[in-house]
């Protein structure tokens, strides 16, 4: 895993944009050449993960410390005024809420495992920034499918315990209210099994411990007992059903 985590820096670090006139200058490639802030955001917490390794080579080295400075600028240059966030591929001025799932762990491992130097103190109040405008942005918008109702919902309740507003956790309880959209027989809404179930059985697990939701655990096992249904003789998964994009 450490090796992984290396080898992922190291590959990553080739993709930044270095170019003052650019647009996206700052920002990382991702498999379309697109550099989106939500790449950014799952790019800072690799980084962050690296400094905080022990094992790392690259635990506590200020080259990495500098990069996660520069990718918290570019989060927050590229973020709109009311503080959503483009996703460029297909969503303007949605909330940043896969971002802040990702940004929200790193935080807390950097306060554990980092945070004690001067420079260290200056970098977590950098990432606490972007986390309190993706805050504001989340209160500013909605969600845009289903699933990304239960991933909002989770991303509310963690960053809720990060800042303590009690607007992210009212949000948070009026999407609950509505009840989880799953069957009898443990489908959510969007039928997804090779993708999106996975998404909104990780998202409620989020809401369940950030939001002390014991009762949701229910939902998740039915869900999960359901794939092994959808499991072939080869092991791979029956699709053929699903209402989204891994459909067959």
């Amino acid at each position: 895993m450490v090796r992984g985590l290396d080898l992922a820096y190291e590959r990553i670090k080739t993709k930044v944009i270095n170019d003052p006139d650019h647009l996206f200058n700052g920002g990382y490639a991702d498999l379309y050449g697109i550099p989106e802030t939500t790449n950014a955001a799952g790019i800072m917490h690799n980084f962050i993960c690296a400094y905080c390794c022990k094992e790392s080579k690259y635990h506590q080295n200020s080259e990495v410390l500098e990069r996660i400075n520069a990718v918290c600028g570019y989060i927050m240059r590229l973020t709109n005024p009311d503080c959503t966030s483009n996703l460029l591929i297909s969503d303007y001025h949605a909330p940043a809420t896969f971002d802040l799932l990702s940004i929200v762990r790193a935080y807390r491992i950097f306060l554990k495992y980092a945070d004690k130097t001067s420079a260290e103190k200056e970098t977590a109040r950098r990432v606490l920034t972007v986390i309190t405008r993706h805050a504001k942005g989340m209160l500013a918008t909605g969600f845009r499918t289903p699933n990304h109702r239960w991933m909002e919902a989770a991303a509310l309740l963690m960053t809720h315990n990060i800042l303590g507003w009690p607007a992210l956790k009212e949000k948070a309880d009026k999407y609950l209210a509505e009840g989880i959209d799953i069957d009898a027989y443990g489908e959510f809404t969007e039928r997804s099994a090779g993708m999106y179930n996975a998404v909104n059985d990780n998202a409620l697990l989020t809401i369940a411990e950030e939001g002390n939701h014991p009762e949701i655990y229910q939902y998740v096992e039915k869900n999960m007992n359901l794939l092994f249904s959808y499991i072939e003789c080869d092991g791979s998964i029956f699709t053929q059903n699903s209402r989204r994009k891994d459909k067959g």
